[in-house]
């Protein structure tokens, strides 16, 4: 079995973890609340993991105008031909509630790596509470994940006072290898 990506969770794993160092890079100054989604998405759109020709999809407007939009999640990346390797959601107000209703979305999307990015204010919300909050909605709104699937929450905390990247990073993985199955039926059946 497997999926049509040819993951295993380890390769998962690796792949997640080189998007967060691209991310502890690539990821500037997001202070403003009107760069904070455009940055976020420019600095996803120059990752490219090896081994995956990826197309990425910010802005997906449903009229097929160049409108800037959403189509459900403010970013996906996927493999052509094969699915979704990275969804992502990212929320620059740092209230839990906002936090976790941008979070919701990614329960449920099939695929292998989950990112969540957000701004966390030392004074006011930690990183583990953020992560305790999301943990929680996990429970409270889905039964059952995807195995191998990677959930990252990816905390911009801006620079350290010696100028060395602040951001906070956690991870969650749900046990097991990935499994996906290709359509065996001949095409869709009347009902």
């Amino acid at each position: 079995m497997g999926n049509g990506l040819g993951l295993t969770a380890e390769k998962i794993r690796a792949i997640a973890s080189d998007l967060v160092d691209h991310l502890r890079v690539e990821l500037t100054d997001t202070s403003d609340r009107r760069g904070w989604t455009d940055k976020n998405i420019y600095a996803l759109q120059s990752f490219n993991p090896e081994g995956f020709a990826l197309e990425c999809s910010p802005w997906s407007a449903a009229d097929g105008s160049d409108a800037r939009g959403e189509f459900l999640w403010d970013f996906t990346s996927n493999v052509k031909g094969t699915g979704l390797l990275i969804a992502v959601e990212s929320e620059w107000r740092n209230e839990i509630d906002e936090i976790r209703r941008d979070f919701k979305k990614l329960l449920y999307v099939r695929s292998p790596i989950k990112l969540m990015i957000c701004r966390v204010d030392e004074k006011k919300v930690f990183g583990a509470c953020i992560c305790d909050e999301l943990f929680k909605c996990m429970k409270d709104e889905c039964s059952e994940f995807v195995p191998g699937e990677l959930f990252i929450i990816y905390c911009r905390k801006w620079s350290n006072d010696d100028g060395s990247n602040g951001d906070i990073v956690f991870q969650l993985q749900i046990e097991g290898e990935p499994v996906h199955r290709c359509i065996t039926a001949e095409t869709f059946a009347a009902l």
